[in-house]
């Protein structure tokens, strides 16, 4: 039995943003890290999808809107078949800004983003787990430092000389990180979080919040469900080999009709009864594990005629 846990970050809220009138074009990275508190493995589970590089939320968005996250940018989640305890799960998300970059550029920098961050946490792994806030936060402030040198640099490998010395001269700006968030995600149950951007004292222009939201579903009798669906079909195929040699068998003169009798036969004994056996004992497993007992063989069937 597995476990899935789903994280859906549901709407970004502008409370403040740093662009006037004109408004902001926000868009997210986001990213779900779990790691084996036994092991220290680490896993990350973030689109990497081209198409997701730069799904903008809202077109000049202003102080005081709010914007719908659509499912393929904000829902992440991870299957778990060992125990969840064992566990710590993490939500992580880039809020940046549209501005110069062109739809080229930016992908260069969302193609490294989740490795770069993958590699960064495993990197800094001890000061993550620490009890010590100060160095905790070290730890934190390393990974965002990593990372987004690694996305910045992948950015400017595809960018042209002339866009480098306008960025020099401030005629051209770059995509921006508004700022990065992250919240430890409780396993124990379905609840409700949210990550808060900005209104720092070195980010005050800048104040966002996305409303976000956890769902775990236990994943039963998956093995048992498709030992069936792989039965059925066996068995359909089997069917439909005997319904072509029934056709075969009505269409043959009489002196080919025995042959085909045979063949016949032949098919149903080996194949089409072990076939049906096997479905009807996968069925009765797939009922007893839903029914949240051992597996148990069928009754034998009794024919009536």
């Amino acid at each position: 039995m597995g476990i899935d846990v789903n994280v859906t970050l549901q709407d970004l809220n502008c409370i403040r943003q740093d662009r006037g009138s004109d408004g902001s074009y926000p868009f997210i990275w986001p990213a779900v890290v779990s790691i084996n508190t036994t092991n220290g493995k680490v896993n990350l589970v973030g689109s990497e999808f081209p198409s997701l590089a730069r799904v903008i939320l809202a077109n000049g968005m202003k102080s005081g809107d709010t914007a719908s996250i659509p499912l393929q940018v904000g829902l992440n989640g991870m299957r778990f078949d060992e125990d969840l305890s064992n566990f710590k799960l993490i939500a992580i998300v880039a809020l940046l800004e549209k501005r110069d970059l062109s739809d080229d550029e930016i992908l260069g920098g969302y193609l490294v983003f989740a490795d770069a961050l993958q590699t960064a946490i495993e990197e800094n792994l001890g000061g993550l787990a620490s009890s010590d806030p100060d160095v905790n936060q070290k730890a934190i402030d390393a990974i965002n430092a990593s990372v987004h040198q690694k996305v910045t640099d992948a950015i400017e490998a595809r960018m042209t000389d002339a866009e480098k010395l306008a960025v020099k001269l401030g005629t051209f700006v770059p995509d921006t990180v508004i700022d990065t968030a992250h919240s430890v995600v409780s396993t124990d149950a379905d609840w409700t979080f949210q990550l808060t951007f900005g209104n720092t004292p070195d980010n005050q222009s800048n104040f966002y919040t996305i409303d976000a939201a956890v769902q775990r579903k236990v994943v039963t009798c998956e093995a048992e469900q498709l030992a069936v669906n792989q039965d059925q079909v066996v068995l359909n195929e089997l069917d439909a080999q005997v319904a072509e040699l029934k056709k075969e068998l009505a269409r043959a003169p009489i002196s080919e009709k025995k042959a085909i009798e045979q063949d016949i036969l032949e098919l149903v004994n080996t194949q089409v009864k072990p076939a049906t056996a096997k479905l009807n004992r996968d069925k009765a497993a797939l009922a007893a594990c839903r029914a949240g007992s051992g597996v148990q063989e069928p009754s034998p069937s009794v024919a009536v005629g």
